[in-house]
């Protein structure tokens, strides 16, 4: 009797030593489960855009001869429900304004096919709250002009803003 209990708490010793040994070697990969992968010498990719568009929602007024962009991005907000409506939704995505944007100085607009639109331009197309593509350069090597890969995606009177990110990130 006594030999088997010896047994049995050596095998449970082993067991939870070869549970935390395969746990550890699970953390230890953790880290690098979310990151790119490295280039293989010698290997030639194709490369793309540098910055991918966001649909946003933007207005422009003019203010003291100024154009100022107001932008819109979605958020998601928790909401509360009821305990009992086990179907509940306990979230809304809704529209969150960032600060203002002065064109011409802290963010510019192009048209589809990269032409830079004036003002009064601006003003038109962004006159009610309408659907905009926005280009956020979050390196100083991004691009300034929306890459031409996305021109035909886009409708011609879209409106695609470009902005640094440091503008927008509070």
């Amino acid at each position: 009797m006594l030999a088997f209990r010896q047994v049995s708490r050596r095998l449970n010793a082993l067991r939870m030593n070869l549970t935390l040994f395969a746990i550890g070697s699970l953390l230890v990969a953790v880290p690098a489960w979310g990151q790119p992968r490295a280039l293989k010498k010698g290997e030639v990719v194709k490369l793309a855009p540098a910055i991918t568009p966001n649909i946003y929602m933007a207005t422009a007024v003019d203010q003291d001869g100024k154009v100022v962009i107001r932008v819109s991005a979605l958020e998601i907000r928790i909401r509360n429900t009821a305990r009992d409506d086990k179907d509940a939704k306990g979230w809304i995505t809704c529209w969150t304004e960032q600060d203002p944007l002065i064109l011409g100085r802290q963010i510019r607009a192009y048209n589809p096919s990269g032409k830079k639109i004036d003002d009064r331009a601006v003003l038109k197309a962004l006159a009610k709250p309408v659907a905009v593509a926005c280009f956020q350069r979050k390196h100083k090597d991004d691009p300034e002009l929306p890459d031409p890969f996305y021109a035909g995606v886009f409708r011609d009177d879209l409106v695609i803003l470009v902005f640094e990110a440091k503008y927008w990130l509070r």
